[in-house]
């Protein structure tokens, strides 16, 4: 109740704030949503936690549940870190081929 009458009292912060909030969230779920960057297919994500919730007790077991449906390459993303998983040993074998320069971390003339 004394919220109310604080925002009522305050008319000016509370019009500031119901202007800002949309607009905060909207760059939020812009943000997340049009990340898609020559990535290989995976499962819908939402704004914030990405696929946390889609990884239930056992990640094993539901990284091959996506890799039945989406294939042998896999993105998630897991809070903000977008992960790629390989779930077959000849698509590991085909990364490590050719990102072999970039995965080392070192300079190769």
């Amino acid at each position: 109740m004394e919220l109310t009458a604080y925002f009522m009292e305050n008319t000016l912060l509370s019009s500031f704030f119901f202007i800002l909030a949309p607009f905060f969230l909207w760059l939020i779920t812009y943000k997340y949503y049009n990340t898609k960057k020559n990535l290989p297919p995976g499962p819908p994500q939402l704004p914030i936690i990405g696929n946390l919730h889609q990884m239930g007790k056992k990640p094993h077991v539901s990284t091959a549940m996506f890799a039945k449906k989406y294939g042998p390459l896999i993105s998630l993303r897991l809070g903000s870190q977008q992960l790629v998983v390989a779930s077959s040993s000849q698509a590991a074998m085909e990364i490590f081929s050719r990102l072999r320069r970039h995965l080392s971390g070192r300079i190769m003339a």
